[in-house]
C-alpha cells in the first residue's frame, strides 16, 4: 500500500526529488512500506482513511521525508551510507546511528511525524 501519490509529494509536500515520476514512484512505495515496518502494520492493518485527519498528514509527511532521505541516501543497507572510496581513499562508518530514525533507517524529520501520529509506539 503506496499512502503518498506522486502530485501529493509534488504539490502539496513539495519535495526535494526532481527526478521521473516512475522513480518517484519507486521511493514512496518503498517509504510506504518503511512506514508501515516502524508502525508495526497498523496502517495498512486497516487502511489509512481510518484515522485521524492529523494521523493521516502524519503519516504522508512521514513517507514524503522518508522518500526525499532515499532519494539522497540510497535505499539499499536502509538508506545510510556505510562505505565509500575515492581515488586511494576508503571510509567505512562502522559505527551505528546516534538516534532511534538512524538506527531505523530512517529520516529525522519522518520519525517525527510517525511519533507525533501515536502509530510507531508499541503497544504491550
Amino acid at each position: 500500500m503506496v499512502y503518498v501519490d506522486v502530485k501529493y509529494y509534488r504539490k502539496v509536500f513539495k519535495g526535494s526529488f526532481s527526478g521521473k515520476d516512475v522513480e518517484l514512484r519507486r521511493l514512496l512505495e518503498l517509504a510506504s512500506v518503511k512506514v508501515d515496518e516502524l508502525t508495526f502494520g497498523r496502517i495498512a492493518r486497516v487502511g489509512l482513511e481510518r484515522f485521524t485527519v492529523f494521523q493521516q498528514g502524519c503519516v504522508k509527511a512521514a513517507v514524503c521525508h522518508q522518500a526525499d532521505y532515499y532519494a539522497l541516501n540510497g535505499v539499499e543497507n536502509g538508506g545510510a551510507i556505510r562505505s565509500y572510496r575515492a581515488l586511494d581513499v576508503s571510509v567505512w562508518y562502522d559505527r551505528p546511528g546516534n538516534s532511534r530514525a538512524e538506527r531505523a533507517g530512517f529520516s529525522e524529520m519522518g520519525y517525527i511525524y510517525l511519533e507525533r501520529s501515536g502509530l510507531a509506539a508499541r503497544v504491550s
